[in-house]
């Protein structure tokens, strides 16, 4: 994942420059979708709502309403992740209009991931298995979008929430084929999810194995979420074992994670594992102190706290250096900054 969102910034470069045009044409707004896409699952958030947003000023003509689609549901997932339910739910309907006027399959698919992540923040993993099962039905030869690939695991869990094992079980072994025919990583994924199982058989001896292999296994290019909620289900199984210490370190490998990506209702929900829904504190949304701001103005301020300069801003997201200042100045007014080393402290204060 890492590697591609590395090739994908080079083309994208590349496409800036209109060294890459002949030959494919005007592909920036499909690049900066999957970009998004790459960001989200790596747990780049901010970024992503980036890429989301230039492929959202991209992709205004009607020829290309199946990369807004896809657009909208990112912006979707990354706002209900960070608790902005309202905002997000906004993006889901106009992904649903959009997605059935233009019914492709990478629009109606990352639509229901969309609405799949905002039922999966707010605990309905009723919802999550209504919305995720239709994406991953097939048999034979089908071979789900990679889209779908990604939250499968969320199914699979969901299905264990609700006391499915069997329903489980089916979607896991599902899960395994359909990656191994793709050449996809997920042995992360399959060992957690085995471990729950295991955990439910009774069985310590083989989730203690099933969770350890995962944790050899996991990587920073795995889905965000599924990587904290690997540490904190591991982390819940170490304190039910007696094993304190070991257990205090996986959940705050779990909380770094999710604090890293400002998942902050998934934070909460671990600080509320760990002290059994008591005296939980608030945390602190790295979102307030930006919600202040315009689309346009949070983009050109993640950036800056990122490093880059006024030209390189532009050229990222298409518009003119005065742009950029223009922008730039009336983030610094509304937040009460006056420097590039403020706004950095702004962003990433978790």
């Amino acid at each position: 994942m890492t590697e591609s969102l590395r090739w994908l910034r080079l083309s994208e470069g590349a496409l800036q420059r209109d060294e890459l045009s002949p030959l494919l044409g005007d592909r920036r707004a499909q690049t900066n979708v999957i970009v998004a896409r790459c960001e989200y699952v790596l747990g780049h958030w901010d970024k992503a709502l980036v890429s989301a947003h230039s492929a959202l000023d991209l992709a205004a003509d009607e020829s290309q309403l199946w990369i807004t689609a896809q657009a909208h549901a990112i912006s979707a997932m990354v706002h209900a992740g960070r608790g902005n339910f309202d905002v997000a739910d906004r993006h889901i309907k106009r992904g649903n209009q959009i997605a059935a006027v233009v019914p492709t399959v990478d629009a109606v698919g990352m639509t229901t991931c969309a609405r799949a992540a905002l039922a999966e923040v707010k605990g309905d993993s009723e919802a999550v298995i209504a919305e995720l099962a239709v994406l991953t039905r097939g048999g034979g030869d089908h071979l789900p979008g990679s889209h779908s690939l990604f939250f499968w695991p969320t199914l699979v869990a969901a299905r264990l929430d609700r006391g499915d094992r069997a329903g489980a079980e089916s979607e896991l072994a599902a899960l395994i084929d359909s990656a191994r025919r793709r050449c996809l990583d997920f042995r992360m994924q399959i060992h957690w999810l085995n471990a729950r199982i295991a955990g439910l058989d009774g069985d310590s001896t083989r989730a203690d194995v099933e969770y350890a292999a995962a944790v050899e296994s996991e990587t920073t290019d795995q889905l965000v979420l599924d990587r904290a909620a690997m540490r904190r289900d591991y982390g819940m199984f170490l304190r039910a074992n007696r094993r304190r210490r070991a257990a205090t370190e996986q959940f705050a490998i779990a909380r770094r994670v999710l604090s890293d990506a400002g998942a902050f209702p998934y934070l909460r929900a671990v600080d509320s594992t760990i002290t059994g829904g008591a005296g939980i504190p608030e945390s602190a949304d790295p979102d307030s102190a930006l919600s202040i701001l315009t689309d346009r103005e949070r983009d050109v301020v993640v950036l800056a706290a990122d490093g880059q300069t006024n030209k390189e801003i532009a050229a990222g997201l298409y518009v003119s250096v005065k742009a950029v200042e223009y922008h730039l100045g009336n983030a610094y007014a509304k937040l009460g900054v006056h420097s590039r080393r403020d706004l950095k402290g702004v962003v990433h204060r978790k």
